[in-house]
C-alpha cells in the first residue's frame, strides 16, 4: 500500500508540477519513499527507485532538486531490473538528461530503449509503452536541444 500510494502521488505531482501547492508535498513523498526502503529489505520493488528518480529530478537544483542523486537512483533502477526496465531509462532521459540538456546521455538511453527487446517477464506492458514514448522523444529532441 506505501509504494502504491508513494507511486500515485507522484504521479499527481509530475502532473501538476506547476503548481507550488503540490510541489510542497515533495517532502511528505520524499519521506514516504524512503519509509518504503528502510522496511522492504530484499523484497523491495526496484521501480522506487526509479520513482525515487522522477522525484528527485522534479525541480532544477536551482530550486533544490538532487540530479546527481536522481541519476544515482535511475541507474540503480536499471541495474536491478538488469535492464529489463526499459521505463527507467525513458525516465532517465527525460528526467535527467533532459533537466540538465545532456543531448548525448538523452539520445543514447532512448536509442537503448528502441532497440531493446520490450518481452521481458512483467515488464512487457511497460516497456512496449517506454518504446512509444522513446521514439516521440527522440523524434522531438531537436526542438528540445
Amino acid at each position: 500500500m506505501l509504494f502504491t500510494y508513494g507511486f500515485v502521488s507522484l504521479a499527481y505531482m509530475r502532473a501538476h508540477s506547476s503548481s507550488y501547492d503540490s510541489l510542497a508535498e515533495l517532502p511528505e513523498i520524499e519521506a514516504l519513499f524512503y519509509h518504503y526502503l528502510d522496511i522492504s529489505g530484499d523484497e523491495v520493488n526496484s521501480s522506487v527507485y526509479t520513482y525515487m528518480g522522477i522525484m528527485l529530478s522534479l525541480l532544477p537544483p536551482s530550486l533544490g532538486g538532487e540530479p546527481e542523486e536522481a541519476k544515482a537512483y535511475f541507474e540503480r533502477a536499471i541495474a536491478e531490473s538488469n535492464g529489463h526496465d526499459l521505463s527507467a531509462k525513458v525516465e532517465y532521459a527525460k528526467g535527467y538528461a533532459m533537466l540538465l540538456y545532456e543531448r548525448e546521455l538523452h539520445d543514447r538511453l532512448l536509442t537503448e530503449v528502441l532497440a531493446a527487446d520490450p518481452h521481458q517477464d512483467g515488464f512487457v506492458l511497460s516497456n512496449v509503452m517506454a518504446q512509444e514514448e522513446a521514439a516521440t522523444l527522440l523524434a522531438e529532441a531537436d526542438d528540445y536541444f
